[in-house]
């Protein structure tokens, strides 16, 4: 037993996972090759996140006694503390949770202070919006995405500084060496090149800590596969014909309009770069013909106040299938995180379904 990390705690109370020295020897087999980076002992690393989840103790701590680097740490995030400290501690690389990131790239700090130095954003636990995503390279700075989960130990494929802009702005890179990483259909087959799947990635050894009903659910085919076995993470990815793995959203998360598959994500990605948009969230609300529908929660931008059709013909321009189309539009002051900094979808959607509920239309 070599140390616990948790869940990020989306789905509730977050789960401990138990690691070995095995798990974490391959997993920094991962941070080796992947070069985190392109990390050396002059970097100084401004980690955004806590430290006891994945992303702050293996893209952060880890790195740092590896390499030699410099961590500075945020006691509690602010967006003028993180531009500040870049500028004073002259911080090369930005780490951890894309949400903490956005607000502070959108903050009114964020030109204010000097970012010269700033070379890499290396994050992790979820997507990092395309539109910030490109601000970053604009300025020079590579974004590098890093894909894993708190069973894996955080990583098992990521983007490198030399990856391309296309490969760095809309896909999580190539399969670290050492690690197996299938898609499997609906079928429970591994799907070809270019086709979507469920993200399964075998590991030696694993369990949850004191909850084996929820190890076996995690890895279902563990006894027949041996020692070990797939865990199937409920992400849905597509292989590109160059090796990159892109997320398109969680299984949990689809919608299915009518027998129509909508991934929130590709909407997502596309309205996030709506100038009356701050930050977007999609998910299911129920519908009692269709069975779901999209509903859209959007934090404005600062003076903003956005309706359902400014969306709507935002995508029309853009030639969106309109069965894709978000079909109803909430506007929140801030989206609900996690521990983790992952936003809560399943408090959105339940809020929309109490709306729904109290304004009769669901029967």
């Amino acid at each position: 037993m070599y140390e616990f990390i948790p869940t990020g705690g989306t789905t509730g109370v977050p789960k401990l996972c138990m690691h070995s020295t095995y798990t974490m020897a391959q997993m920094h087999t991962a941070v080796n090759y992947g070069a985190r980076g392109g990390i050396n002992h002059y970097d100084t690393l401004l980690c955004f996140g806590p430290l006891n989840g994945g992303t702050g103790t293996v893209a952060a701590v880890h790195p740092c006694l590896i390499w030699g680097a410099k961590l500075v740490l945020l006691t509690e995030f602010s967006e003028v503390d993180a531009c500040r400290l870049t500028e004073e501690e002259k911080v090369t690389m930005w780490v951890g949770i894309p949400a903490a990131m956005v607000k502070a790239v959108k903050s009114p700090y964020f030109g204010k202070y000097d970012m010269s130095l700033l070379r890499v954003v290396l994050y992790s636990g979820m997507p990092m919006p395309v539109d910030v995503a490109e601000q970053f390279w604009e300025m020079g700075v590579k974004p590098c995405g890093q894909y894993g989960t708190s069973i894996s130990g955080a990583c098992v494929g990521g983007n490198v500084i030399t990856d391309t802009k296309e490969e760095l702005l809309y896909t999580s890179g190539k399969v670290y060496q050492g690690w197996d990483v299938k898609l499997i259909g609906p079928d429970g087959n591994e799907v070809p090149q270019g086709e979507y799947g469920e993200i399964a990635i075998w590991h030696p050894h694993f369990s949850y800590y004191r909850t084996p009903d929820l190890t076996r659910e995690s890895f279902p085919k563990a006894e027949e596969e041996g020692y070990g076995g797939y865990e199937y993470t409920g992400d849905i990815g597509v292989f590109d014909e160059r090796g990159n793995l892109k997320i398109v959203g969680r299984s949990k998360d689809m919608i299915l309009r009518g027998g129509q598959n909508i991934f929130p994500k590709e909407i997502e990605d596309i309205l996030v770069n709506h100038p009356m948009v701050q930050q977007i969230v999609i998910v299911a609300m129920p519908d009692p013909v269709l069975g779901e529908k999209a509903c859209a929660f959007v934090v404005p931008a600062p003076g903003e106040k956005p309706t359902l059709e400014d969306l709507t013909s935002y995508l029309e321009d853009r030639k969106v299938t309109k069965f894709k189309w978000p079909e109803r539009l909430e506007l929140i002051d801030e989206l609900p995180l996690s521990s983790g900094g992952k936003v809560k979808r399943n408090e959105l959607k339940e809020l929309i379904a109490e709306k729904l509920e109290k304004e009769g239309k669901l029967g």
